[in-house]
């Protein structure tokens, strides 16, 4: 890996962990799910510092090239943030029906209270 690459990568992940952290910050993403981001931030940290570790990694798994085992935990990462999400989404989304359901039993409560 070269100097600048090591170096582009570096920046990307300070740019990485400050949006993470701002978003954080600003409420717009819970601590809970910002974890995964910072972590795969800090493996981007570790990867530019020991391009070895990265290369050792790879061989070790059997990759013929590291940037295919970067690739494969990139998809990797992805298939899992789109899972998590699908169960945070599913969840809310019977919340949102049970919430929905006792609202109604209310207004028709007091309705029928009024009514009286």
């Amino acid at each position: 890996m070269s100097l600048s690459l090591r170096i582009e990568t570096i920046v990307f992940f300070c740019i990485l962990v400050c949006v993470v952290l701002y978003f954080v910050r600003k409420g717009r993403i819970a601590i809970r799910y910002s974890m995964v981001w910072l972590l795969s931030a800090f493996i981007i940290l570790v990867a530019a510092i020991w391009p070895a570790l990265l290369e050792r990694s790879a061989n070790m798994l059997g990759f013929a090239l590291a940037s295919n085992m970067v690739l494969a935990i990139l998809i990797s990462l992805l298939i899992f943030i789109s899972l998590s999400l699908t169960i945070i989404v599913s969840s809310q989304n019977t919340k949102i029906v049970l919430l929905t359901q006792e609202v109604s039993l209310l207004k028709s409560k007091i309705e029928k209270e009024e009514t009286k």
